[in-house]
């Protein structure tokens, strides 16, 4: 997906990854989103999902799963780093996949960024959010310094039960008369409503 951070003007690419489990697949889909990656110029990228490999030997944890000679996990770092992008910090736990009797897990899901993502958003972390149905952990990108914009008018149920509360909502309303069309002046009077 491409669009446009419209505040900045500011190109963002976003690319959703579900990779099969044979190397060869998995090849030819890494060699077709760094196509991709060389035909669009500029912007921030940001690749995310299941790539059902790991970074590292301490990624993977239970019965069955021998490293020894694994060569994907190479090939999968190569690609990481041809693709010019960035592992995001991770807060939470270590691994987003675990088989149901929780004997076997694995770090197969994840969020890689372009330098300048993190440059844009240097506090950004990736959070493994609690697992329900499925085999696999929802992850979380975020970034506490994100200017949103206005936050919302909110209101407070207990104000309610505040016998003052009714009357200062009323003098706050009628007493900021504002000319202008309806949706402005509404807009004024929830302003000085908030402060």
């Amino acid at each position: 997906m491409v669009g446009e951070w419209i505040k900045e003007a500011q190109q963002i690419n976003i690319v959703t990854i579900y990779l099969p489990f044979d190397i060869h697949n998995k090849i030819v889909l890494w060699d077709s989103v760094k196509q991709l990656k060389d035909s669009l110029s500029g912007g921030l990228w940001c690749i995310l999902g299941y790539f059902n490999s790991i970074r590292d030997p301490d990624e993977r944890f239970g019965s069955g799963h021998r490293l020894s000679g694994d060569s994907s996990i190479k090939e999968f770092n190569d690609w990481i780093d041809d693709m010019e992008v960035l592992e995001v910090p991770w807060l939470g736990r270590k691994f987003t996949w675990y088989r149901p009797n929780g004997a076997s897990r694995s770090r197969l899901d994840r969020f890689l960024v372009s330098p300048e993502w993190l440059g844009r958003w240097p506090s950004s972390i990736q959070a493994t959010l609690a697992r329900n149905f499925s085999y696999h952990c929802p992850i979380l990108l975020r970034s506490k310094d994100v200017d949103w914009g206005p936050k919302n008018f909110r209101i407070l149920d207990y104000w309610l039960l505040e016998k003052s509360f009714k009357e200062i909502v009323h003098h706050c309303w009628t007493s900021n008369q504002q000319s202008g069309w309806g949706g402005y002046i509404l807009k004024e009077k929830n302003k000085e409503i908030k402060v």
